[in-house]
């Protein structure tokens, strides 16, 4: 890296935390601690104890019957004291506490004649059912995540029970870096009304703030360069990953301003590598993101925050092997600020305020060389311009057509696209606006209501332009500004034997798009230069959500829960407003539809938590999903001859499964967290643009005439992995473990995580050699795939400093998972097609310009200047293997990384 490009790097890292930045801000960040208090001796409950958290002005005093309850307490670990005179104190450490749950501690009190200063310190140890929880939640916290070969806190989502990836599509900006995470929360199965507009679960992530002290701090970094070293074709990716965080009080305002704030720089030539290192596949992302928080009085708290991040990145495409430059990539920004105001009005009541501003500008084209410095991870791409778009003085910048016939270093056409650009170019830009208000009381010691109302208004953007070499292209630029919004309320039960979590929701969608008066009987051909033809409005959708969730506490250990709601989910903005004027010129249009439906889903879910031991637990749970509402595409006959498709709510699924999760707490040096997911998901369509390539590919009837009707029928969807097992494997070897050697333990300090995949194929549909299915739909499987990644740490003190050397290991055993697969023969290797005979085109060196003659010499394999027939054919049979052996078919090799980070 040149110079300035390292004074680059450093000024980031540096000036990281003058950026910030808020998580998921407006979803559950606190949690309940409740309890009671007794005599050790007699057993009989103690009123008027004082219970605190330590380091905090949260606490709260025990009632007639000996019990407290503390809310409105930030997720992390707490130390929990209680005293009262006449008793000596006693103090739990180590008590969690996570987003929306209840965590129990009681304490037993010890009476004493002389009080002593000394308080009786108790490590807490938190039961491994929770009884307050109503529905399936893991957890991971920040402590967790720190040992997992992850990140980000996608990678987290990833390695959880339930949650299917097919680890092909891109990253996205908004997704957090791991060192910026305190907790997080992935509710699979059912979830409270103050959570909306999901149908399948919710990701919760809690963002830490600032800590006592000055400042204290964290900096990680991790590369393949060392590795790279042993064998540079295998293991040289160009991956750096850099990630810094801070926190501390800053001296200001009295009792000082807690902030958090972090960084994170990560450059990679290849960002998602396959069979081998993948060209123009570079990834360039930052992160920066923060929080700061000031308490005005020990009841109110003002939270500022905000996050700043650029993630951009090239895509790969076989067809474009030689040709890459002239492919697409992806550039997104993301940017949020906020404002959240807390104030606890009473010990039993706190309210919170929520402002916050959100916009995201997301581009995706063909980057222009000429004004592009890729290796400045520091700037932003810039991309060509539609030739619609441009004027005289673009002529350098703009789309050219793209063409399969030149030939390129195989010398054989018509396979690859070797001059041109790929025809696509789109920029989406959203700003967002909103405004939260929640209020949460604990009525008493059994009953906390909770409510809240949010607003967002929106301001979408869209210019896409798919054939953008094209003075006549598909063409979509529009600008709305859609209105949502919600209330809820909710009440959570808490008695000895029943927890019951009641609630609903109401949401609403608004937006100023119309509709025409007829969709089939249109005034014009090109709609797009009349949008005044819609004038129908459009009225606005509003759902109710009911939500009920109950946990019955079987025995001290043993619980089973059960739970059902309705869950919607708005439609997409893309979905509702894109192409709504079409140029009916051109076939294939595809048009969306401002009156679609919220998408739904009514849910039931039943399960049982029991824990064998102090350290053992398993979890079980059978769910059931219907999916209404579904997107798909209807194809309509136009009066002015030219069919096109338009979005619909006309599909409907199905999920059902059973999970098993087993959980072995740290102890005796190892932990260990194994999920098995049985799961079935049948529906009429995978991806509501299913029918519109049927339509494309085979749209006329051929006895009627008219346009072919498909009737609907379930089948298994696309993402249908029948069997899916993940398993954390986490040894820890604390100081002074192991042997002596020298003086010294070599083994203590030292971690090792595994966490190993193994998941049965997706399902897809068998064809034959003219594209014609053979069989039911999706009734074949791809191979099952399996990956085991490795984490190897060893924690020192270097000059007072601690230090963590680590080794990264991804895809440890190097397997090939199969990805994609050619639907006719069911190989990723092989597309089942005969490769034809190759006419002798009659070329030698003497007969064509040497500018043909440096390309076509490759084939000349008897070196005497003539391309016989036979090495034509030797020639395109080779292209051919080469062509269909697409390295997209198949997942990520061995990568390894070595890294160090050092805690200030």
């Amino acid at each position: 890296m040149e110079l300035k490009g390292k004074i680059r790097l450093v000024a980031f890292l540096l000036l990281a935390g003058l950026l910030t930045f808020s998580g998921i801000v407006f979803a559950g960040t606190t949690g309940k601690i409740v309890g009671k208090v007794v005599d050790e001796e007699t057993g009989e409950v103690l009123p008027g104890v004082n219970v605190v958290i330590e380091g905090t002005g949260l606490g709260a005093s025990t009632d007639l019957e000996g019990r407290y309850f503390i809310i409105n307490i930030p997720v992390g670990t707490y130390s929990l004291k209680a005293s009262m005179i006449g008793y000596t104190p006693e103090s739990k450490v180590g008590v969690k506490v996570s987003a929306d749950l209840t965590t129990t501690v009681d304490f037993k009190l010890s009476p004493t004649v002389i009080e002593s200063p000394e308080a009786i310190v108790v490590t807490a140890k938190r039961p491994m059912v929770d009884k307050s929880r109503t529905s399936t939640m893991h957890i991971a916290t920040s402590a967790e995540i720190t040992n997992m070969p992850v990140t980000t806190s996608d990678g987290v989502v990833i390695n959880t029970a339930g949650v299917v990836f097919d680890r092909i599509g891109g990253p996205v900006a908004t997704n957090m870096s791991t060192n910026a995470i305190a907790e997080v929360q992935m509710i699979t199965g059912g979830f409270n009304a103050e959570y909306g507009n999901a149908m399948s679960g919710v990701v919760n992530v809690v963002t830490p703030e600032g800590g006592p002290g000055l400042i204290h701090g964290s900096y990680k970094f991790t590369t393949d360069k060392g590795i790279s070293s042993i064998d540079k074709d295998k293991y040289d990716f160009g991956d750096n990953n850099h990630l810094l965080s801070l926190k501390g009080t800053l001296p200001f305002l009295g009792s000082g301003v807690k902030y958090f704030f972090s960084g994170n720089l990560y450059l990679t030539d290849d960002w998602g590598p396959r069979l081998h290192k993948l060209d123009h596949h570079k990834q360039q992302t930052y992160r920066t993101q923060g929080k700061l928080t000031y308490n005005f009085t020990p009841t109110m708290k003002l939270t500022l925050g905000g996050f700043k991040n650029r993630r951009q990145y090239q895509m790969y495409n076989h067809n474009y092997y030689f040709n890459l430059d002239h492919y697409l990539s992806t550039l997104e920004k993301a940017e949020q600020v906020y404002a959240k105001l807390t104030h606890q009005i009473s010990k039993n009541t706190f309210y919170e305020a929520k402002l916050g501003m959100f916009r995201n500008n997301w581009t995706r084209g063909v980057v222009d060389p000429l004004l592009t410095d890729e290796d400045k991870w520091w700037e932003d791409w810039k991309f060509k311009i539609p030739l619609l778009d441009a004027t005289p003085a673009d002529s350098l910048h703009v789309y050219q057509d793209r063409d399969q016939t030149w030939e390129y270093p195989l010398a054989v056409p018509d396979l690859f696209y070797n001059i041109g650009d790929h025809r696509f170019f789109e920029n989406r830009k959203t700003d967002q606006v909103i405004f939260k208000f929640d209020i949460t009381s604990q009525i008493n010691y059994n009953n906390l209501v909770k409510s809240g109302f949010e607003y967002n208004l929106y301001k979408v953007k869209r210019h896409y332009n798919s054939l953008p070499a094209d003075p006549n292209p598909f063409l979509d630029v529009y600008e709305f500004k859609p209105q949502v919004g919600a209330f809820y309320v909710q009440d959570k039960l808490e008695y000895k034997g029943l927890v019951m979590n009641i609630g609903g929701r109401v949401d609403f969608l608004t937006h100023d798009a119309k509709l025409w008066p007829s969709e089939t009987e249109l005034p014009y051909t090109k709609m797009n230069e009349h949008p005044e033809a819609r004038t129908e409005k459009v009225e606005p959708k509003i759902t109710f959500s009911p939500r009920l969730g109950v946990s019955h506490p079987v025995s001290e250990t043993m619980v089973i829960f059960f739970n059902y709601g309705h869950f919607y989910q708005m439609p997409r903005f893309r979905e509702l407003f894109m192409t709504l004027n079409p140029n009916l010129s051109r076939a294939n249009q595809i048009v969306g539809n401002p009156d679609l439906k919220p998408e739904k889903t009514i849910q039931q879910e039943v399960g049982l938590s029991n824990q064998f031991s102090a350290d053992l637990a398993v979890d079980l749970r059978a769910y059931y999903k219907n999916i209404y509402n579904l997107m798909a595409m209807e194809r309509l006959p136009t009066n002015v001859g030219t069919p096109y498709d338009i979005v619909r709510n006309l599909d409907y699924g199905t999920v059902k499964g059973l999970e098993v999760v087993l959980k072995k707490r740290y102890s005796q040096y190892w932990a260990l967290n194994l999920s098995y997911t049985l799961q079935y998901a049948k529906g009429t369509n995978s991806d509501w643009f299913d029918q519109y390539e049927i339509h494309a590919r085979d749209a006329m009837d051929p006895v009627t005439g008219l346009t072919r009707v498909f009737p609907q029928k379930t089948y298994y969807l696309d993402f249908d992995r029948r069997h899916s097992l993940i398993a954390n494997l986490s040894l820890r070897f604390p100081k002074g473990f192991g042997p002596v050697v020298a003086g010294i333990h070599p083994v203590q300090n030292t971690g090792l995580n595994i966490v190993y995949n193994l998941g049965s194929g997706l399902p897809y549909t068998k064809r034959d050699y003219k594209g014609n299915p053979i069989g039911e739909k999706n009734g074949y499987r791809q191979p099952w795939t399996m990956t085991t990644d490795m984490t190897l740490s060893k924690s020192l003190r270097l000059f007072n400093t601690a230090v963590t050397f680590s080794l990264e290991v991804t895809n440890l055993f190097n397997r090939r998972n199969v990805l994609r697969i050619y639907p006719i023969t069911g190989s990723p290797y092989d597309d089942g097609y005969q490769v034809p005979q190759v006419a002798d085109r009659g070329i030698s060196k003497d007969k064509v310009s040497d500018y043909q003659w440096n390309f076509e010499k490759v084939k000349d394999l008897n070196g005497d200047g003539v391309i016989s027939q036979r090495e034509e054919q030797i020639a395109y049979e080779n292209a051919y293997k080469f062509y269909v052996r697409d390295p997209m078919n198949f997942g990520p090799p061995r990568q390894i990384k070595i890294g160090m980070a050092v805690d200030f």
